[in-house]
């Protein structure tokens, strides 16, 4: 007999799988061909099963259907693929979401320097427009650009701040569920509902409601489920750079992170460092090989630069929602006094984002702190050695669960 959560895991591969394969064969598919395979699928499935397996068959056979059919009637065609662009929204939300944005962005500027303003905006909205490119070209050579792209990681401190808040509040559970998922999604459309920030989004959802209805989280069949809806929603994201990427740091997580807590259960875990570090290096590990192919670089100080920055990044992300909230309120009932407050308010997120600039100016100017690599045969090279060392560490055994982490 197979689990039912068996089932369902095969039947998201199955969805996946059909969207790949689509995506490929989409020149050559057409829905009357598609009707004919998915006849053929089932007729074997009856001769072949009987009873319960031919039912689960027939199952898996049908999620494998829904992903040729979503692939094959995809209306955007392979060449004219805009990647990294937003999904257009309703007129009226995009508007109002523009709006939200584009106020929420003026009021970190009226009260922050300019490269404290726009570290803050990223953080907070993923706005990185008009970064100084000094600072854009430290973040790349330490590999900390990620805390200013949103991504898994503010999604899984926003849940934590709105669970708190609903927690001090006193709210009812069932209340509370609704105003995690309902922040989650507003977060997600405002800074701009990129892949990385939509799975992270999906497989944040998929944890609260499991939770809210009494069952554990997995972190295989969360992400499983976010892949699926995904390339359900758009197959092309198969080509996405930011969709590839927010997925393989994830695979690291899951799979990679238990066997190198295993390889260092000798170490003590220092305030949580030993932790940052070890999900730093698990999601290096999986998207270093794409990075080399797609970039030609590699930031050796990436390991040091997130265990030294990325646990200020909650803290920001508080101050700063919480400066941006107080002083929008202030302003709007124009109380006389705010503006000789308003500067003890905003240095409370003054002060982390002065030492993130610093840290990272000083961490990138260290010799071969971030190394380009010109030759593609060497690339290529090293691109199948990362896969291969991945491979090694991925496929120890192991017996821990990982937890459903969204970063």
């Amino acid at each position: 007999m197979i689990h039912r959560a068996r089932i369902f895991r095969w039947c998201l591969i199955a969805l996946v799988c059909g969207s790949a394969i689509g995506v490929g064969l989409r020149s050559i598919l057409n829905p009357f061909l598609l009707y004919v395979v998915f006849l053929g699928m089932v007729s074997a499935v009856v001769l072949v099963c009987k009873y319960r397996s031919a039912c689960v068959a027939f199952l898996i056979a049908s999620f494998l259907f829904f992903g040729l059919y979503a692939a094959a009637i995809a209306q955007e065609p392979h060449d004219q693929i805009r990647f990294n662009q937003p999904q257009p929204h309703a007129p009226g939300i995009d508007a109002a979401l523009s709006h939200v944005r584009t106020s929420v962005l003026e009021t970190i500027a009226r009260h922050l320097p300019h490269a404290h303003a726009q570290l803050l905006g990223g953080i907070l909205v993923g706005a990185r427009q008009s970064f100084p490119d000094s600072m854009r070209e430290s973040f790349n050579r330490i590999g900390i650009t990620h805390i200013v792209a949103v991504s898994g990681y503010n999604i899984t401190v926003l849940l934590a701040l709105l669970y708190a808040l609903c927690l001090g509040f006193g709210i009812k559970r069932s209340h509370g569920i609704g105003i995690v998922i309902a922040g989650i999604a507003g977060f997600t459309l405002l800074s701009g509902a990129s892949p990385a920030t939509v799975r992270a989004a999906l497989m944040g959802g998929v944890v609260v409601v499991a939770r809210y209805a009494g069952r554990n989280a997995r972190s295989h069949t969360a992400i499983l489920i976010a892949l699926a809806a995904m390339l359900l929603g758009n197959p092309f994201l198969l080509f996405d750079i930011g969709f590839q990427l927010s997925f393989s740091a994830m695979i690291g997580l899951i799979y990679l992170a238990p066997n190198l807590e295993l390889l260092s259960v000798r170490f003590p875990d220092v305030y949580g460092l030993k932790q940052i570090l070890i999900q730093t290096l698990a999601a290096i590990a999986a998207t270093a090989p794409l990075i080399l192919w797609y970039f030609g670089t590699v930031s050796i100080i990436a390991p040091l630069a997130n265990i030294l920055i990325v646990p200020l990044v909650p803290f920001i992300m508080a101050a700063g929602a919480m400066s941006v909230g107080i002083s929008a309120v202030f302003e709007v009932f124009a109380v006389p006094f705010f503006s000789v407050c308003a500067p003890y308010l905003w240095a409370f997120v003054w002060a982390p984002l002065e030492y993130v600039i610093r840290v990272s100016s000083h961490l990138s100017t260290i010799p071969l702190a971030s190394v380009s690599i010109y030759n593609p045969l060497v690339l290529l090279a090293l691109v199948v050695c990362s896969y291969a060392m991945f491979g090694m560490l991925l496929f120890m055994p192991t017996r821990r669960q990982a937890p459903c982490a969204l970063s």
